[in-house]
Formats: C-alpha cells, sequence, structure tokens
C-alpha cells in the first residue's frame, strides 16, 4: 500500500529484494501481487546498488545482511530510513533515521 501510494503521488519508485521473486512467489502472496500491485516487476531492480544509485530517499524495510553496508555508499544528499536497524547507535551519519534504541 506503501508503494501504491507513493506511486499515485508521482514518485519514482525502484525496490530491491532479493526474497522477492515472482518465480518462486505462490499461493496467497502471488494473488496479493497479481491483483494488488501487478505492476511490480517494473519496480524491481537486480541489486541494491541499483536503488542506490537511483534513490534520494532510501528505506530499509528487511534485515538482510547486504544492507549492513549500504551507509558508507551513500552520499550526503541521500537520507536513509531504517526500520530494522542495520547499524548501532554509534555509526550513524545526519542523513540517518532509525527506529528507537
Amino acid at each position: 500500500e506503501l508503494i501504491e501510494s507513493l506511486l499515485g503521488k508521482g514518485y519514482d519508485i525502484k525496490i530491491y529484494d532479493e526474497c522477492v521473486s515472482m518465480a518462486a512467489l505462490f499461493g496467497a502472496n502471488k494473488e496479493f501481487i497479481e491483483k494488488r500491485i501487478p505492476h511490480i516487476l517494473n519496480l524491481m531492480v537486480d541489486t541494491i546498488d541499483n536503488v542506490l544509485d537511483h534513490a534520494d530517499v532510501i528505506i530499509i524495510g528487511n534485515n538482510a545482511l547486504e544492507f549492513k553496508d549500504v551507509l558508507p555508499k551513500l552520499n550526503p544528499e541521500q537520507i536513509i530510513f531504517d526500520l530494522v536497524r542495520i547499524t548501532d547507535a554509534s555509526q550513524t551519519p545526519a542523513n540517518y533515521h532509525g527506529i528507537a534504541w
């Protein structure tokens, strides 16, 4: 629903999630995507670097190990919202916004 809302407001969205593959989805998950967000495949990219090269704002929504290396790759203008604590509080730059410690 967040994706749909942002798209509806005109935002350019790129999504990376190594766990989402239409070929691997089945049952209720596949049905949800096909009915609610069928265009998600057009938004998906192959690597987190594709998102970082594109985005002004990055939202981390799962705790995959590869996201631990994201902070050093950010440029100062990019903002990151971390919903899963990819790092400890001592390593956060000014453009980092995470859930409370």
